[in-house]
């Protein structure tokens, strides 16, 4: 156990920052890291299939101790949202979730997950298509990329087809299809026509 925990690389190791310019907040972040990794990495875990609660409870206070250190770490916020995933914490992951937007808002991926995150929350097909209409929307106008734009119009598409909206439907796919050609979710909707 001991090997494996000094083998983890440093959140510090992965942003490229040398031994000698380490602060002292720098250090218990990462070894409070090493926790959360280190109670994640149980072995009991492969036994049982999945984390127990108190695993997920435990390595939530030790990343969420290591954010308060260095508060804008995005690798942090990473682990934090995905260790909110698998908790089942709605509320952790979007707010991890915007803050690693707000903090890399290059992240497509992350950007495209927070957008279907809210959604799922909204009730009606109506009301997550107006959503992704208005995502779409400022999207084009804040000049996203491509392959973002892409995702949310096919997203939009799914659910306008889902809502039997031909019209809708159809404006959707071919916006995703238009932005991105190598967009599989719009070129299997179009297959599927």
């Amino acid at each position: 156990m001991v090997a494996g925990w000094m083998t983890t690389p440093t959140s510090a190791q992965v942003a490229g920052v040398s031994a000698n310019n380490l602060t002292g907040e720098r250090l218990l972040s990462d070894m409070l890291l090493r926790f959360t990794m280190q109670t994640l990495s149980d072995t009991r875990v492969e036994q049982q299939g999945d984390l127990r609660p108190d695993q997920l409870v435990r390595a939530s206070v030790f990343l969420d101790l290591a954010l308060e250190l260095p508060p804008n770490d995005t690798d942090l916020w990473s682990k934090r949202a995905n260790l909110a995933e698998r908790a089942g914490d709605r509320v952790v992951l979007l707010k991890a979730l915007r803050k690693i937007v707000e903090l890399a808002p290059e992240r497509d991926a992350t950007r495209l997950r927070l957008t279907l995150a809210e959604i799922a929350d909204v009730e009606t097909l109506d009301g997550r298509l107006a959503i992704l209409e208005e995502e779409l929307a400022v999207a084009q106008s804040n000049g996203y990329s491509e392959a973002y734009q892409s995702r949310i119009a096919s997203s939009a598409a799914t659910i306008a087809q889902e809502m039997g909206n031909e019209q809708a439907f159809l404006k959707h796919l071919k916006t995703a299809e238009r932005t991105d050609s190598a967009n599989g979710e719009a070129a299997l909707l179009t297959y599927q026509l």
